[in-house]
């Protein structure tokens, strides 16, 4: 689990019952998954904002989205207009997560808590599950400063809803980015006050890269382009967590493809954007000086991808297309993560 300070059973105890009563309430039944709302954390100051999820009858769930950063995987994850790939999308997101689900989805240390506790759920859809998402890692373990947030969030979720149900206008005017924040003030037991916040969503900061190689750009552009050489490149994770130490991350994979031939051009693997997203340029720009000329577009179906490969298209002329469906980047993605599905299921064996 992780290596910061492990929930004590107590905290455990006031999670799970704290759930317990918000599964009991079935609160999704009238709350939508755009009611957002705020909890804001007594030793933190940091404001979640909630999301109950379960209206269509699947997946039950309360989802606290962290800060405006936060705010801001949440938007992009539920915009219908945001068509970058679904599984990139949800291993953006920056939150707490309560859900309910069948007990083959719990880990070991899940039961075991349970077990501890003298718990007892049946059935499909009981048995709650605690996470903390953040973007570019695998769900993980809560620690012990977020068992006690996610146990405000539920108690507070619990007592907004309920209030709802009477009150279609607690959750304040429909302007964009106002909402009402539970609130709390003095000692614990807290006292839980409304307050009406306008919050703004912390943009996405893409990474870019050029190069500045004076000579290497120099010879670049000295290459003339091919007309109608068209490559494909993009950037997104793979479902293949990697555990070096502490918390398990997600790879990054960039791919290069020539569009017209239909084949692979090479790959890199690496583990985040901001320090190494330089091995993407280096990828395409070691094509370029094999082939001898300049491709004339570069397609990308990720808006990571756009904005990463933005600046030295620019630089060597090469335009840039975005298209979230190519469906040869499609395919050659799908065949990895196949791969590595059936890798994972022969060490399981």
């Amino acid at each position: 689990m992780t290596t910061q300070k492990k929930p004590t059973i107590m905290e455990w105890q006031a999670l799970y019952a704290a759930a317990d009563q918000f599964k009991k309430a079935k609160c999704w039944e009238w709350m939508a998954e755009d009611d957002l709302f705020g909890v804001k954390d007594p030793e933190s100051d940091v404001i979640a904002f909630c999301c109950i999820m379960g209206a269509g009858g699947e997946h039950q769930a309360l989802a606290a989205y962290s800060g405006p950063a936060g705010l801001n995987s949440y938007l992009e994850l539920a915009d219908p207009d945001n068509d970058n790939d679904d599984f990139d999308k949800m291993f953006s997101q920056k939150c707490l997560m309560g859900s309910f689900e069948d007990r083959e989805m719990l880990e070991k240390e899940d039961l075991k808590i349970i077990k501890d506790l003298g718990l007892r759920y049946r059935g499909q859809n009981q048995w709650p599950v605690f996470r903390s998402y953040e973007p570019g890692f695998s769900p993980w373990f809560i620690n012990a400063a977020q068992c006690r947030f996610l146990t405000y969030i539920f108690q507070q979720a619990l007592e907004v809803s309920l209030r709802v149900r009477s009150n279609q206008n607690l959750l304040g005017a429909p302007s964009q980015f106002n909402f009402l924040v539970r609130t709390p003030a003095g000692k614990q037991p807290f006292s839980w006050t409304d307050e009406y916040h306008t919050i703004e969503p912390e943009p996405t900061n893409y990474v870019s890269v050029e190069i500045t190689n004076e000579i290497m750009l120099k010879k670049l552009r000295s290459l003339k382009t091919q007309p109608g050489l068209t490559l494909e490149a993009d950037v997104f994770y793979l479902p293949a967590p990697v555990r070096e130490e502490g918390r398990p991350y997600l790879p990054l994979v960039a791919f290069l493809l020539d569009h017209n031939q239909k084949m692979i051009i090479g790959y890199e693997m690496f583990r985040e954007i901001q320090t190494e997203g330089f091995r993407c340029l280096d990828l395409l720009v070691r094509h370029i000086f094999k082939i001898g000329k300049l491709p004339a577009k570069l397609l990308v179906s990720q808006e990571r991808s756009y904005y990463l490969y933005e600046k030295i298209c620019g630089q060597l002329g090469i335009s840039l297309e975005r298209n979230p469906k190519l469906p040869l980047m499609r395919e050659v993605r799908q065949g990895m993560e196949d791969f590595l599905n059936r890798q994972s299921s022969v060490r399981k064996r």
